[in-house]
């Protein structure tokens, strides 16, 4: 199942990049399938995490099927070696997936959230990962045991695996949903917050499903006046509960990819007073001039020069523009380059604001005509300041994360405990420990 999921995850990965290449060559002209595909695997950060991605989910495939291969044999050093390298590799999508996501696009702590939302993704699937395994070992006998007998053996670490998920999921997701989310009122009114409420539903309904399985997974059900009672000995946990809340949780993993595609509400930034380009117009014996300057503002600017003589046909043809930006004869003339007849091109920088002369030299057959312009030189275009946007909600979200962590923390603390006090010789037994998940709730 591991091996499948991992194949498929990669050739949906092949299909996205299809369909990706098909929408760069329809808005890029003329490019084929194939040069759109080659543009965005090397030119763009979304074809460098697709590799990535890629290669690990192939690398992935291959160990698993190595860890099947091996099944039933003496223990060795590679077969230690091969599921560690599985962690690795699945540790390595994850991180991927939080690269590409929103958090990147974060101002600030940046790689806390990047790390918290891959922590996320990791955790989310081995919760819901581990319930189509739990189902399987319902559906063949292990080690010649019956179904049951192997779910009651397993519960112990089971249980850990996503208790400790569940914990970490919810405490990453709280982090995440204050950083994206600034304002309460943006849960309601942006599209990124009504998914992200969806999302928190379909959290809480898997949550529900999985705590009913976890009572029946420890001997325990709920009796008709709602309290949680031992139930018979041969008690274990439905299969029909395990499927629907592994189908809940196919639903659970639509709605994050549907998250995930929906962009987070943003401030947006001002714009900058656009430039506005001067231009001069004169005439010199039969030339009519006309000299512009863009943005003309200190620093780089592009100066262009028109020149055509009202003359038909023109006395001589133009040979060269040059232009001198301060007092005439000032050293620092700036030639310009013809870009099409009649029209000349060129860059130069203007040191400050304020009033200046632009002195343009035209040659034409051996004769040099010269005129001289006044200009001002606009000041520097100084963007509106913008106040850093408040996050109003990510204290509490951040507040009720910790809150969850130190409960857990506490909890898991207490069971091992309580786990040290049974193992020591010579006390009194003491009452049955409650299981992780019920100390919890």
């Amino acid at each position: 199942m591991a091996a499948g999921c991992a194949a498929a995850a990669a050739a949906i990965g092949v299909a996205t990049l299809a369909e990706e290449g098909r929408r760069a060559a329809a808005a890029g002209g003329d490019r084929t399938l194939f040069q759109a595909v080659s543009d965005l695997l090397t030119g763009t950060r979304w074809g460098e995490l697709w590799l990535a991605r890629e290669a690990a989910l192939i690398a992935l495939v291959a160990v698993i099927l190595g860890i099947r291969s091996r099944l039933g044999e003496p223990r060795n050093r590679l077969s230690t070696v091969r599921p560690v390298s599985a962690a690795v590799l699945v540790l390595a999508v994850a991180c991927v997936e939080g690269l590409g996501s929103h958090s990147v696009a974060l101002e600030s702590a940046r790689a806390a959230a990047v790390a918290a939302y891959s922590l996320h993704v990791l955790t989310a699937l081995l919760w819901l990962g581990a319930l189509p395994a739990l189902v399987l070992v319902f559906f063949r006998r292990v080690a010649g045991l019956p179904p049951r007998e192997v779910v009651r053996a397993c519960r112990g670490p089971f249980s850990a695996l996503i208790v400790i998920s569940v914990t970490v999921l919810v405490v990453t997701g709280l982090y995440g949903a204050g950083r994206q989310v600034p304002e309460p009122g943006q849960l309601l009114s942006t599209s990124y917050g009504r998914t992200l409420l969806l999302k928190t539903a379909l959290l809480a309904v898997v949550g529900g499903f999985g705590l009913a399985n976890s009572a029946l997974l420890h001997g325990r059900r709920v009796d008709r006046r709602g309290r949680l009672v031992s139930a018979p000995g041969d008690a274990a946990p439905s299969r029909r509960l395990i499927i629907v809340e592994a189908s809940a949780g196919a639903v659970l993993l639509a709605a994050a990819g549907l998250l995930a595609e929906t962009a987070p509400p943003r401030t947006a930034a001002p714009a900058v007073p656009l430039a506005e380009p001067r231009a001069y117009d004169t005439t010199v014996h039969d030339l009519v001039v006309s000299v512009s300057a863009t943005p003309n503002r200190p620093g780089v600017n592009g100066f262009t020069v028109l020149a055509a003589s009202s003359r038909r046909p023109p006395p001589a043809p133009v040979d060269r523009v040059t232009l001198t930006l301060g007092r005439p004869g000032g050293s620092g003339a700036l030639p310009l380059r013809q870009i099409e007849p009649g029209r000349y091109f060129g860059t130069g920088r203007l040191d400050s604001a304020g009033p200046i002369t632009i002195t343009a030299v035209i040659r034409r057959a051996g004769e040099r005509l010269t005129v001289t312009m006044p200009w001002r030189v606009s000041p520097a275009a100084v963007p509106p300041t913008v106040a850093p946007q408040e996050h109003r909600l990510a204290p509490y979200l951040n507040g009720a994360a910790l809150c969850v962590l130190l409960l857990a923390l506490s909890a898991g603390v207490q069971r091992i405990v309580v786990r040290r006090r049974r193992r020591q010789p010579g006390t009194d037994s003491p009452a049955p420990a409650k299981t992780i998940l019920e100390d919890v709730r």
